[in-house]
């Protein structure tokens, strides 16, 4: 249990002290409640870790493509929806 919440501890370096600090006491209660609090720990992990690729992949093509912030993350956002992994996965 301490290796999935070590690891989502690590990936919320980039957040406010006080912010990181309730998003894993919220996290490490809310896992105790499932079925499987390991597993929704990874998960919960795994999300963040997620999110924070997203906006660093939105910053990279911002500044490639000289367009705003929130219009890059747009378009990674759109990309996302229309992959082809992304229907496999939902067909």
């Amino acid at each position: 249990m301490f290796k999935p919440y070590l690891e989502l501890e690590a990936s919320l370096n980039y957040m406010h002290p006080h912010n990181k600090a309730k998003v894993l006491s919220n996290s490490f209660m809310s896992s105790l409640l499932s079925y499987n609090p390991v597993k929704s720990l990874r998960e919960i992990s795994e999300i963040y870790r997620s999110i924070q690729a997203l906006k660093v992949i939105a910053d990279h093509l911002s500044i490639a493509k000289n367009i705003p912030i929130r219009q890059a993350t747009a378009l990674v956002e759109d990309a996302i929806r229309n992959s082809s992994l992304i229907h496999r996965i939902n067909n």
